[in-house]
């Protein structure tokens, strides 16, 4: 993983993508996207924090 510091420029790369992808498509499509996106998301954090919390009950 890599660590480094998150500025304005990657908030206008991550807008400018957003809006070519989206371009064209309805709310409710959009919303559909955005959920599922974050729901992988979200169980990636869970695998991590169940990974952590296996290394410490060792």
């Amino acid at each position: 993983m890599e660590n480094r510091s998150f500025g304005v420029e990657d908030i206008r790369r991550i807008r400018e993508e957003d809006d070519a992808r989206y371009r064209g498509m309805t709310p409710e499509e959009i919303s559909r996207d955005i959920r599922e996106g974050a729901s992988v998301g979200l169980q990636i954090i869970e695998d991590i924090k169940l990974e952590r919390a296996g290394r410490q009950a060792m």
